[in-house]
């Protein structure tokens, strides 16, 4: 077992701190903590020197799902000049919104990170008292574009559906040329009949497509 692993399996030892790093879309790196302190940084590789900014309890949410993972970090507001706050100083020079932001819960005896969370800063808030930052981890499902239906030559719509608009006694088989709603068809149509120059056909031509919404 490595020797800076020892204090973890020990009883006792220092207590973990916070060690946050940012870094904005125009390269600026801030480095926060509780503690004034100098560790080696995640994101320069290099040591730096954190500021004790850090105020009150920096939270993680990990939901183990499709639920974006969060953390929420305040900085504090209240040093400066008697001109402006520090952290208020920051806010309004740099862009703190989708900002990279590495956080972790450290152990300096041990050296190593009992937890490290990464993500973007999703909402940066300032008051008179301190900067409140909210940070979404990458997997962040909810915010993925994404296509609403398939994209085919086949229409995705359930037939007789609002969306589909169609009144028709017979199902159709998601094809243009059974469509009796053409200007709800929600296929894709990939070439013009030359001939008839007002109508389009899809190509190749659908013969039976699987629907979820409705059994065939």
């Amino acid at each position: 077992m490595p020797a800076t692993y020892a204090p973890l399996v020990a009883s006792g030892g220092c207590a973990p701190i916070v060690l946050v790093e940012v870094q904005t879309a125009a390269g600026n790196n801030y480095f926060w903590s509780e503690h004034k302190c100098q560790w080696l940084s995640i994101l320069t590789g290099a040591p730096e020197q954190f500021l004790d900014w850090i105020v009150g309890t920096p939270t993680i949410k990990n939901y183990g799902s499709v639920q974006t993972d969060t953390a929420s970090i305040a900085v504090q507001n209240i040093s400066g000049n008697t001109v402006e706050r520090d952290a208020a100083k920051l806010f309004s020079t740099s862009e703190f919104i989708g900002a990279f932001v590495v956080l972790r819960i450290w152990r300096g005896d041990a050296e190593q990170s009992l937890q490290t969370f990464t993500g973007n800063v999703a909402t940066a808030e300032i008051d008179d008292a301190q900067l409140s930052l909210t940070v979404e981890g990458f997997g962040s499902w909810s915010n993925t574009p994404a296509p609403a239906y398939n994209i085919d030559t086949a229409c995705p719509l359930a037939f007789g559906s609002i969306a589909c608009g169609s009144t028709a006694a017979t199902p159709c088989d998601q094809s243009y040329g059974k469509c009796s709603q053409i200007n709800r068809f929600a296929g894709v149509i990939t070439q013009w009949d030359q001939e008839c120059p007002n109508s389009q056909v899809a190509q190749p031509a659908p013969i039976v497509f699987f629907n979820p919404a409705r059994p065939f």
